[in-house]
């Protein structure tokens, strides 16, 4: 992985000059609101199919993990 860019709710992985997978997320509960517990959220995670099981995938969910918990985010819904 040689880079990972995060704009307004995604973090996109590049390697090689190419997306390889990305992950939407939100620092509220906007997409759940009928869930009052809930204060963030992961929406979608894609990695490129030919480079799963190269760690891409939980780069890319460790580093929102560490973005909640540097805003003192608890309580997280994971959609599947």
């Amino acid at each position: 992985l040689s880079k990972i860019y995060k704009k307004n709710g995604f973090i996109v992985a590049e390697l090689e000059n190419e997306v390889v997978g990305f992950c939407r997320y939100a620092d509220s509960n906007e997409f759940t609101p009928n869930m009052h517990d809930i204060d963030c959220e992961i929406t979608a995670l894609y990695v490129k199919t030919d480079l799963k099981y190269n760690g891409i995938g939980t780069k890319l969910f460790q580093f929102v993990v560490n973005e909640f918990k540097s805003q003192s985010k608890s309580k997280m819904i994971l959609w599947c």
